[in-house]
C-alpha cells in the first residue's frame, strides 16, 4: 500500500503523465491535429526561448483566457500581455522573473477539431532556476482554443493550471 506521506495529488499527477503518452501518442493524430499540435508546440517554445513579441503574435484580438495564478477574473490580451512581459520577457541581464526554462516537455493529450476551431489539452512541464543554482519543477495542464485565422493557427482562449510544483 502506499506511504502515508504521499499525498493524493501526487500520485494523480504521476499517473496522469504516463497515462499522457499513450493518449497523446502522435500516431494518433490526423494530420490536421498534427499541424494544429505543431503550431502549439512552435508558440510554446517561443516563449521559452525568450521571443515574447513573436509569442505574443499568436494571441487573437478577441483572446479571452483565464489562468488562477494571475488572477481568478479571465483576461484578455491585453492583461495578458502585460503579464506576459513582466514574468517572461528577458530584462537588460538577460533574466527573467520567472527563471530559465532549464527543460521544458509539452504533450498532448487531446485534440478536437471543429472545422476552423480547435481544442487542445496538453500537460507542459518545466524545470527552470531562477537564480541560476536551484531548481523547480512544475507540471501544469493547458487548454488552448484556437481558430485558424489566414492559415495560422491562433489562441482565442485558454486555461491553465499548476498540477505540481516542487
Amino acid at each position: 500500500m502506499f506511504k502515508k506521506n504521499v499525498g493524493f495529488k501526487t500520485v494523480f499527477t504521476a499517473l496522469f503523465i504516463c497515462s499522457s503518452y499513450s493518449i497523446g501518442s502522435s500516431s494518433t493524430w490526423t494530420e490536421e491535429q498534427e499541424k494544429v499540435w505543431s503550431s502549439v508546440e512552435y508558440y510554446v517554445g517561443l516563449i521559452e526561448n525568450g521571443q515574447v513579441d513573436e509569442f505574443l503574435e499568436y494571441y487573437h484580438s478577441d483572446f479571452s483566457g483565464w489562468v488562477p495564478q494571475i488572477g481568478y477574473l479571465p483576461d484578455d490580451k491585453t492583461s495578458r500581455s502585460k503579464f506576459v512581459r513582466h514574468y517572461l520577457e528577458p530584462n537588460e541581464e538577460g533574466k527573467t522573473e520567472s527563471g530559465e526554462v532549464l527543460l521544458g516537455i509539452k504533450k498532448p493529450i487531446s485534440i478536437n477539431l471543429f472545422g476552423d476551431v480547435a481544442i487542445v489539452h496538453y500537460i507542459q512541464e518545466e524545470i527552470r532556476t531562477t537564480n541560476g543554482e536551484d531548481r523547480i519543477r512544475e507540471v501544469w495542464a493547458w487548454t488552448d482554443i484556437l481558430k485558424q485565422v489566414g492559415g495560422k493557427w491562433v489562441m482565442i482562449g485558454d486555461h491553465g493550471q499548476i498540477l505540481d510544483s516542487k
